[in-house]
């Protein structure tokens, strides 16, 4: 539902997700707007450079405020597993 409602709030994130229909876009290209959703989705306040960057600052916040290990599944994907996925738009 999160996905569903952030496509009809967002133009852009929503020109982004049409890019997966598009059979000759490039997987560099994919990934880009995969990451770019994603960190949309988990609500990047710090505009990170990466999907990696924000997977270490949410782990890092989390770990500093309950003084514990974040669970993995509460993390985003990493590039290379986003990428995975990407490729099986198909």
């Amino acid at each position: 539902m999160k996905l569903v409602k952030l496509l009809l709030q967002n133009d852009s994130i929503r020109a982004l997700a049409l890019k997966f229909y598009e059979p000759d876009c490039l997987e560099d290209e994919l990934l880009q707007c995969a990451e770019t959703i994603t960190l949309a989705l988990y609500k990047d306040k710090e505009q990170s450079s990466s999907l990696g960057t924000f997977r270490y600052n949410l782990f890092s916040t989390n770990l500093a405020k309950a003084k514990k290990e974040t669970p993995l599944e509460c993390l985003p994907p990493t590039s290379p597993a986003l990428l995975q996925h990407c490729k099986r738009r198909a």
